[in-house]
């Protein structure tokens, strides 16, 4: 090609619509349809025109050589764009993504992109740098194209991604946010595997809260009751991990035993093992009458076979079970303590006056107080009521009852 008053058509505007990005994809894309007319040096011409022949020769790697002495012979923005779409010619012509991402960053990087091509190109450098596993590359590019107007659900939850492996927890939980109102835009469902990617790297560093609020977007975009247990389940697990788990975010197991209330008020403990891990976890934690009456439904319905060991041993252990005496605990403490064995034994109308009496005296712990007035209240369908004792809730058990309001509002 003869680049003394070249005009090109640049393989760019790559707006590609599915993972994984490949250079197969990418030849798909349009070239721009603006073309451009420019002077340069005869040393630059040269080196082109001969990198150029070894391209269409498919001599890579004699055409790579001779892009590097371009690379170092470019001074002005128009040579360094053009020696990046050179690279980038030879990224798409062997499937070569380092030679993609390298092109397409170059050209960005030149100062030389067209203002119309930007956009489209940061998008593409933003896509390669993440299949590179160039997080951070990948977050600046991909923004970029966002905020020219290419942003796509593809690219957002590449974002989010990125973010995870970057440690930014709270910005890969946005990103998947971006990445699921984007999808409702484009007319797409949003895939349920976003979330539950997501949710892998939100466990494994223990981010309680982040996962809490992922957890109640999963619930709404899929509103059955395996995903309720699901997600109460999984945070009930990370909450109460004794390590990797921050202080503050901790769940006790007073808190677990509510998301596992939450999770039989869904209808999602259904399966015999979900059945004995419930009642186990209510008898150890100060609910007997609820461990019974969900043994004995097992048992009615075969989610538990007649004569199950463990169902047996559990009811046994039910039928000896007694309200714990709180001792030198201050007013407060004791009329909540009165509250929950009224609640668990299936009378909320009682633990509802005993709680609000406990509310404000000595030795009641509020944020609980508030959350077991609130599960009583929407037991007995007082729900505008359950929903400003929800609401009162702060500290770690504001993941809690974060859930419980979300439950409200999904069952008006």
């Amino acid at each position: 090609m003869d680049l003394r008053h070249v005009s090109m058509s640049v393989a760019v505007g790559l707006v590609l619509a599915s993972l994984p990005v490949t250079a197969a994809i990418a030849k798909k894309a349009k070239a721009s349809s603006s073309s451009r007319s420019w002077t340069v040096p005869d040393a630059f011409r040269a080196q082109a025109e001969l990198a150029d022949a070894d391209i269409k020769a498919r001599s890579f790697g004699s055409a790579l050589q001779k892009i590097e002495v371009l690379d170092g012979l470019a001074k002005k923005a128009d040579e360094k764009y053009l020696s990046g779409v050179l690279r980038y010619q030879v990224g798409l012509a062997r499937d070569d993504l380092k030679q993609l991402y390298l092109g397409s960053a170059n050209m960005l990087s030149s100062g030389g992109t067209p203002d119309g091509d930007l956009g489209a190109l940061s998008a593409a450098a933003g896509r390669y740098a993440f299949l590179m596993t160039n997080y951070k590359s990948a977050r600046t590019y991909l923004a970029e194209a966002a905020k020219r107007g290419k942003g796509h659900s593809d690219q957002s939850i590449m974002m989010a991604e990125s973010a995870f492996k970057l440690g930014l927890m709270a910005d890969g939980v946005a990103g998947v946010r971006d990445a699921a109102k984007l999808a409702a835009s484009e007319g797409r469902p949003v895939p349920i595997s976003w979330f539950e990617r997501a949710e892998a790297h939100l466990v494994a560093a223990g981010a309680v809260a982040e996962l809490a609020d992922l957890g109640r977007d999963h619930v709404r975009a899929r509103q059955t009751p395996l995903n309720w247990y699901a997600r109460l389940v999984n945070l009930a697990q990370v909450g109460a991990k004794k390590t990797g788990t921050p202080a503050t975010a901790k769940l006790d197991s007073q808190s677990v035993l509510d998301l596992f209330r939450l999770a039989r008020e869904a209808k999602g403990i259904v399966a015999g093992s979900e059945i004995l891990l419930f009642s186990e976890y209510a008898l150890r934690n100060g609910a007997p009458a609820e461990a019974n009456v969900a043994l004995k439904e097992g048992l009615a319905n075969l989610a538990l076979p007649a004569g199950d060991k463990q169902a047996a041993t559990l009811l046994a252990q039910v039928g000896a079970a007694k309200a714990k005496s709180v001792t030198g605990a201050g007013e407060g403490a004791k009329l909540a303590a009165d509250g929950d064995w009224a609640l668990q034994s299936g009378v909320p109308d009682k633990a509802i006056g005993l709680y609000q009496k406990a509310l404000g005296k000595p030795g009641a712990e509020a944020d609980l107080v508030n959350t077991r007035l609130g599960i009583a209240l929407t037991r007995t369908n007082r729900k505008a009521e359950a929903r400003k004792a929800f609401e009162a809730v702060a500290g770690a058990r504001k993941a809690v009852a974060d859930y419980w309001l979300l439950w409200l509002e999904l069952n008006p």
